[in-house]
């Protein structure tokens, strides 16, 4: 996809979705954001380089292929354009640990990993809703390629034709690939320009839809090819029917992240709040161009009634520059970049859980501690931030601070060590004291203690403390903890003495 449908229809879609036009806007740039935040502009700007969500040309060509190159590469486009449909797939046929890690990567719309990546941006900023809303739009265009190099996955050969309308009906034409890139795609002749054919399994020529040029960037475009993973099955692929999938379920998943909707489902759409503007929709999707970001803003101004100018790179680089080192992380790269950084560890982290080392490494942070790049730091000190933030509001509310004394308070054993290891996996430690408090204790874990933790027996190793600040709280523990790993150990309750 390109900037028509990332921003301008993106805003569109937030628009129905009841975003205000501001609002809308921020999603909008911010999902055409991913396609412009390289390292080569981080870098200019001192930013931390790994929330690179693209790569220039320029930096593909001095790229890396062995291990170490290709897992960067892979955590940059199967974290922001080729999300991975099923990491866990089986081929038909018996293959290399290589090849099967390549075949996991194959990008799909409605998997798990989709749901994961709108449920991370629920609460956060704007920006980390756009990017929510790139991904989610990527895996329609994008889908049956990977966001890693392989000519195996990721190849077209001469059998590519483009399906066009015709007096007689549909008629099939023979789509011409050429390798000049500054001669334009002539989709009246079926032309495009994609990369050289490199005899290379690892090659970046193969990553992703190269080898493909923009065929899934176009939404008028319907062809179809021979992929060999697929075992030269043929595939058709129908931009108009999938971008419209993607809308609506734009539409549906920005509803969840305003609180419209009580969850986000694979495999659901609001085409009806889609349905009035539902012949406009078709009418863009259908009109042979390369470009229709005019038709999508006057939609938009039809939705509005303001016009969504072009995003200005400038105005957002002087913004983060200009800001104290304090306050960067208030400006709109600031807070790209922290979603960025998010999307990308959770979906690194998935990965790597997978058992597929093509994405690098990750760690639990509530069980090892920070390693790794540092630039993911961020991350952690956010989460503290925000944890403090909430110990002294919780604080304030129940009365207590922290330097009361233990010894006076006869109802002592609910200053507890806080070791709240949620299922993003940062681990914070801290005392408290509040009114009410629930234990939980994790099945099977161990009796013994937990390595510097010489304490009373709730702050063994196995056990968390989940503090609430009323009973209605506790109707709500479920969403606190992941996959129902804990059971409810004790409940502790205490009312100030006057």
């Amino acid at each position: 996809m390109n900037k028509d449908f990332h921003c301008y229809a993106t805003y569109c879609a937030a628009i129905l979705a009841g975003y205000s036009h501001e609002e809308s806007a921020v999603i909008g740039y911010s999902s055409q954001m991913v396609d412009l935040c390289t390292r080569t502009m981080l870098s200019k700007l001192h930013a931390p380089q790994s929330a690179a969500t693209t790569q220039l040309q320029l930096e593909l060509m001095d790229a890396r292929t062995d291990i170490i190159g290709l897992q960067d590469i892979t955590r940059i486009w199967a974290s922001f354009h080729f999300l991975p449909g099923d990491l866990y797939a089986q081929p038909k046929q018996k293959c290399s640990k290589k090849y099967l890690n390549k075949y996991r990567l194959i990008c799909n719309p409605n998997s798990e990993l989709i749901e994961k990546t709108v449920s991370l941006a629920k609460g956060k900023s704007e920006q980390a809703a756009g990017i929510a809303m790139h991904v989610l739009a990527d895996t329609w265009a994008h889908r049956y390629f990977a966001g890693t190099p392989s000519l195996v996955i990721n190849n077209i050969n001469y059998h590519c034709f483009e399906l066009v309308q015709s007096e007689n009906g549909e008629v099939e034409r023979k789509v011409n690939f050429r390798h000049n890139p500054s001669a334009p795609d002539d989709p009246g002749h079926s032309a495009y320009t994609n990369t050289v054919y490199y005899n290379n399994e690892n090659s970046i020529m193969s990553l992703g839809h190269g080898r493909a040029g923009h065929l899934p960037d176009y939404c008028f475009v319907k062809y179809k090819y021979l992929p060999a993973w697929k075992e030269y099955e043929e595939i058709v692929k129908d931009n108009p029917a999938d971008y419209l999938n993607a809308f609506c379920q734009m539409i549906y998943a920005l509803k969840f992240l305003r609180g419209v909707n009580p969850s986000f489902e694979r495999g659901k759409y609001d085409t009806e709040a889609a349905e009035p503007i539902m012949d406009d929709i078709r009418r863009i999707l259908h009109t042979v161009q390369l470009d229709s970001t005019d038709d999508w803003r006057e939609l938009g101004r039809k939705l509005s009634g303001h016009s969504l100018e072009e995003i200005d790179v400038d105005k957002i680089e002087k913004e983060y520059l200009d800001a104290d080192d304090d306050k960067k992380d208030d400006t709109f790269l600031g807070k790209f970049i922290i979603g960025a950084l998010a999307q990308k560890s959770m979906v690194t982290n998935q990965i790597f859980q997978s058992g597929n080392k093509l994405s690098g490494y990750s760690i639990e942070y509530s069980s090892k501690g920070f390693k790794g790049i540092r630039d993911f730091r961020k991350l952690l000190n956010r989460k503290e931030s925000a944890k403090n933030e909430y110990i002294s509001t919780c604080q304030k509310l129940s009365g207590w601070s922290r330097t009361s004394p233990a010894h006076t308070d006869p109802a002592c054993r609910t200053r507890k060590r806080l070791k709240h290891c949620r299922s993003d996996s940062l681990s914070l430690s801290g005392f408290l004291r509040l009114p009410n408090a629930v234990v939980l204790r994790e099945n099977g874990a161990s009796h013994g203690r937990g390595k510097n933790l010489p304490v009373p027996k709730h702050h063994r190793a196995g056990f968390r403390t989940v503090y609430i600040q009323s009973d209605s709280d506790i109707d709500s523990l479920d969403h606190d903890i992941p996959d129902g790993r804990f059971r409810v150990l004790g409940r502790y309750r205490y009312s100030p003495r006057a």
